[in-house]
């Protein structure tokens, strides 16, 4: 889709001083009704090839006005900052593309479709021996199948738009279509590190639910997730009144990015979550999902989980992966509890209550762990 429309008998849809296509899609000087020429169409072709490279739109708006505010205004992250497996090349060619005045991008079809044969070239190239590949790997060929398969769509805008004659693609047979991720989306783990504070100095005490079950109010701890493919993805804490904290993205007013591996803190060496907001139940939750989500502040900032009322055990700690709860004490077996229909309490019941209630839409995965925290000696 170029956001272009034209009707099936050749008439233009697209009458000068208005605005007429796809809004996520179409060049600023389309979306502000002024005179366009090709590179009207070489704008339009970088953003369906951001969204190709990245799995992201670079204009994600939520309504027509804002997606046109962004398209005339707004400078989207380049594609290698959004995911590093991109190359810079081709990142560096589709920002040209999406050059807000015309003057900056490529002058013809051709010079584009030259650059992605040589894109495709180099990326093909690379191959993978051994068991089937990870989700980077995938995505590495799934890049390659989207740039080749680009260079024949820009060979054929030149074709309709610079030369009387159409002209045939090479090496059609050789693009790969992009093959759909398998499986649903799931958060694999949620790893909670935990350091007790002792004097000035942290000391390790390992994973919670693991080597660790005994946190106090003051301590410190560092979260990390695995998803089992790059989503879009929140990583929040939620305190011991049901209140959620923001863990990642770092910026409310951020939507999240694409990662396969969310983490508090962000950066090795940065600051780790300080359990200073009071003793009791506590959880840090992971939300993603296939499709972009908005930024925390419109979506569930200043909303409280339903959270647990009454004393926490100090030694517990829960996991749930969006189907089964695991309760996790120190020394003993783990127990699972599955199903909609059993019945829970305490503890167990908030984190698996709050894990739904994040969890709402079928579209989405989560994880919770739920943990008690003592209060400090």
């Amino acid at each position: 889709d170029f956001g272009l429309a034209k009707a099936a008998d050749g008439d233009d849809l697209s009458v000068e001083g208005a605005v007429s296509g796809t809004p996520a899609y179409m060049s600023p000087e389309q979306a502000q009704g002024q005179p366009l020429d090709a590179r009207s169409d070489l704008f339009s072709l970088g953003s369906v090839l951001y969204e190709a490279a990245t799995g992201r739109r670079p204009f994600p708006g939520p309504g027509v006005l804002v997606m046109i505010a962004q398209v005339v205004r707004l400078d989207p992250p380049a594609p290698s900052t959004v995911d590093a497996m991109v190359p810079s090349a081709l990142s560096d060619l589709v920002m040209r593309l999406l050059a807000k005045n015309p003057a900056g991008r490529p002058a013809t079809a051709q010079e584009v479709a030259d650059a992605l044969d040589r894109r495709a070239d180099d990326a093909t190239t690379v191959t993978y021996q051994g068991p089937p590949a990870p989700p980077g790997r995938r995505r590495r060929r799934l890049l390659a199948a989207c740039v080749g398969l680009a260079a024949c769509v820009a060979v054929a805008a030149l074709a309709l738009r610079d030369k009387p004659e159409p002209a045939q693609p090479q090496n059609v047979a050789a693009v790969t279509p992009p093959v759909a991720a398998a499986g649903p989306l799931r958060v694999q783990s949620l790893d909670v590190k935990h350091f007790a504070r002792s004097g000035k100095d942290d000391v390790e005490m390992g994973l919670l639910g693991r080597t660790s079950f005994a946190p106090r109010r003051g301590d410190r701890v560092q979260v990390s997730a695995r998803l089992s493919r790059p989503a879009y993805a929140y990583l929040v804490a939620i305190l011991p009144d049901g209140k959620l904290d923001l863990c990642f993205p770092e910026s409310e007013a951020t939507p999240p990015p694409l990662t396969d591996a969310p983490r508090y803190p962000a950066a090795d060496g940065a600051t780790a979550y300080g359990l200073a907001e009071g003793s009791g139940l506590w959880a840090f939750a992971v939300v993603a999902s296939d499709r972009p989500l908005p930024a925390f502040r419109n979506w569930r900032a200043g909303r409280r989980a339903d959270w647990a009322a009454g004393p926490t055990p100090a030694d517990g700690v829960w996991w749930y992966d969006g189907a089964e709860l695991k309760t996790l004490r120190p020394g003993g077996p783990v127990d699972s509890t599955r199903g909609k229909g059993e019945v829970l309490s305490g503890a167990a019941a908030s984190v698996r209550s709050a894990g739904r209630w994040l969890g709402e839409s079928p579209e989405t995965a989560v994880g919770v762990i739920g943990f008690g925290v003592a209060a400090s000696n």
